[in-house]
């Protein structure tokens, strides 16, 4: 997908899907039907010439038991995955290796099950073991997986990038290896259990497949929507487990009065898990000795905690992403105020993206009329509602703020609303999904939303990114926009933030009235990084455009090509493995320069109308960074 885009990659997985069908219809012309002698009375397959003569479960059972282990199954993999979720960086790459494992798993488990179908054994003891085996592994994956993980320890900390994978790999194989290959030879056998019930293989196979399917489909929008959400993912994974010993036991009973254990085992094991196998004092979130967690939420989209330290309190997303807290709320607030100063009369605005809700706070001391915020995740909305009500300045009670729990970009496309202001919150990089938001795609539906005059802030962390990934974020945003403003979000010698601020059109800023608002807010920021005129103006650092960019070398970042998704995460495990480095203050000071020589203040379109007063402010901001990242 990094080299050739999703289109291509569709369309060379259709061509290999149409090449598997007609090497098959091919073999189907060779191949004469047989099918095993069927007798409506008794529908027994005889397994090989003297054996045993072993009976199967009635068809309607057989198809119930398809349908509950594609259920089972799939919704088992939903549950693993927002497992590993608690432990990994949760790029594209490792969501990739939780489905290969997955696949090779329940690939293993198929071999398995045609072994089994060749050897003289009764099926439905067959059947009974691999549910039983599968309830039990399945029972005991949250215990296992979180004495590997040293209590949802964060895996690979200072690896490298195949270093990673290696330990992704290995930690996946002792957990979810052995409970995968019993998953994935319950329903091969179980294919082959069918074959007396029906003249015809293919058809029976058909049928039981496609039950098989919508018990998958099903499964898996449980596993988000039902398991995580009713029983939270430890005890959801303890309920999974429970259907595999459900489904033994169905089989089971068709081994009576031959068989007692074919019964007895599987209720041993319901028993089992409802009374010892508890993970009820399993850790959910993995916190310092110094920290307390005040509460935590499970839900489809994530799991989310809000976390308390003597410092700082923040809200938590599957343990290691962070979405904000109160020790960097002045920063956080300032911004919302740059881009809005920036704009001459802001009365809309729309972010992308909410956290603590303290960045969309800052829109509250603005002369703004209408603030539309949206966040993915309702458990975070939750958590800023509870637990940070005295930082975000009124903003659940205000008649102005709209929150909408959805996808900030699908909700933007959707909507036929148009903003003078668009923020694009910070966001980690590397993480699935997030490419998108630095697409192409999206900045051409953010310029179709603004209004004339509006602009469209672009946070980035500049402590999580190379100078690759900024270069691509900025020329994709210059592709779209006529000018990009770039403003330092503090004056940080290391691991700052950088906006960069699309303009839908390269209108001059307007001095009187920035200085004038600039001076309102005053009284609400005392202590703030942005507290007066001088202030928003020592934020700038120059501006840019298609012709004149040192970004212009750098490739587009588009839906159908996602760089940034795809090249995010190995430099993210070069960077900790000491190979890379994210853009540094020195790095960040090299912009500074060029900026400064290749678009002076005094050639500035955007400070056409800037006196002596503000050109001397911005001058100012860029000397007292550069001390500062000098150590001067």
């Amino acid at each position: 997908l990094g080299w050739i885009g999703f289109r291509a990659c569709y369309v060379v997985g259709v061509l290999l899907s149409l090449g598997i069908a007609a090497v098959g219809f091919a073999l189907s012309l060779q191949t004469r039907t047989t099918s095993p002698d069927h007798n409506a009375e008794n529908p027994f397959p005889t397994r090989t010439e003297g054996g045993p003569n072993p009976k199967v479960p009635p068809w309607g059972v057989i198809k119930a038991l398809a349908f509950a282990s594609g259920f089972a199954t799939l919704a088992l993999e939903v549950l693993w995955t927002r497992m590993f979720e608690q432990v990994l960086h949760n790029s594209v790459y490792t969501f990739s290796l939780i489905l290969v494992a997955f696949l090779v798993s329940i690939g293993i488990g198929g071999g398995i099950a045609s072994y089994l179908a060749r050897i003289q054994i009764e099926p439905t003891r067959v059947l009974v073991a691999a549910g039983c085996v599968a309830g039990l592994t399945t029972g005991l994956t949250p215990f296992l997986f979180t004495e590997v993980t040293g209590g949802l320890g964060y895996l690979g900390e200072s690896q490298g990038w195949w270093g990673y994978v290696g330990t992704i790999s290995r930690t996946m194989a002792l957990t979810v290896l052995i409970p995968g290959i019993a998953m994935g030879s319950f329903f091969p056998y179980l294919l082959k259990m069918a074959e007396p019930h029906t003249l015809s293989t293919g058809k029976t196979a058909g049928i039981l497949t496609s039950i098989n399917t919508v018990g998958g489909v099903l499964g898996s929008l449980a596993g988000a929507f039902f398991f995580l959400e009713v029983f939270g993912l430890w005890n959801g994974i303890r309920a999974v487990g429970s259907i595999y010993f459900w489904m033994a036991l169905v089989a089971g009973v068709h081994l009576l009065p031959r068989n007692r254990a074919g019964t007895v085992v599987p209720v041993g094991g319901i028993l089992l898990l409802l009374m010892v196998l508890n993970p009820a004092g399993l850790p959910m979130v993995k916190v310092s000795r110094d920290k307390e967690i005040l509460d935590y939420w499970e839900g489809s989209a994530g799991t989310v905690a809000v976390v308390e330290s003597p410092k700082t309190r923040s809200i938590l997303v599957n343990n290691y992403y962070t979405l904000g807290g109160r020790l960097a709320k002045k920063y956080q607030e300032t911004m919302s105020h740059i881009p809005l100063l920036a704009h001459p009369n802001p009365e809309s605005v729309f972010y992308i993206g909410m956290g603590t809700g303290i960045t969309a706070a800052g829109s509250m001391v603005h002369p703004v009329e209408k603030v539309t915020i949206c966040e993915i995740i309702p458990e975070a909305v939750e958590a800023s509602r509870q637990y940070f009500h005295e930082d975000v300045r009124g903003l659940f009670e205000d008649s102005r703020v709209e929150i909408v729990v959805e996808d900030g970009r699908l909700f933007l496309a959707a909507s036929d609303r148009r903003y003078d202001v668009i923020i694009g919150d910070l966001f980690i990089p590397w993480k699935a999904g997030t490419g998108n938001l630095y697409s192409l795609e999206n900045y051409r539906s953010g310029i179709r939303h603004l209004k004339e005059g509006g602009v469209y802030a672009q946070w980035i962390p500049l402590y999580q990114v190379s100078d690759f990934e900024l270069g691509v974020i900025a020329e994709t945003m210059l592709e779209v926009f006529p000018a990009v403003s770039v403003w330092r979000g503090d004056f940080f010698a290391e691991k700052s933030i950088v906006l960069l601020l699309g303009h839908k059109q390269a209108t001059a800023f307007d001095p009187d009235r920035i200085n004038a608002r600039a001076e309102q807010l005053s009284e609400e920021t005392v202590g703030f990084p942005l507290n007066d005129p001088k202030d928003f103006w020592m934020h700038y650092c120059g501006s840019m455009s298609r012709e004149n960019s040192p970004f212009d070398e750098y490739p587009i970042n588009r839906d159908d090509l996602p760089i940034i998704e795809y090249t995010a995460p190995i430099t993210m495990r070069k960077e900790r493995a000491g190979e890379t480095e994210f853009i540094g203050g020195k790095e960040f000071l090299e912009l500074m320069d060029w900026l400064r020589e290749n678009s002076p203040w005094g050639e500035d379109p955007l400070l056409k109308n800037a006196g002596v007063k503000e050109l001397g402010w911005i001058d100012e901001g860029y000397e007292r960074h550069r001390s500062k990242i000098r150590g001067l």
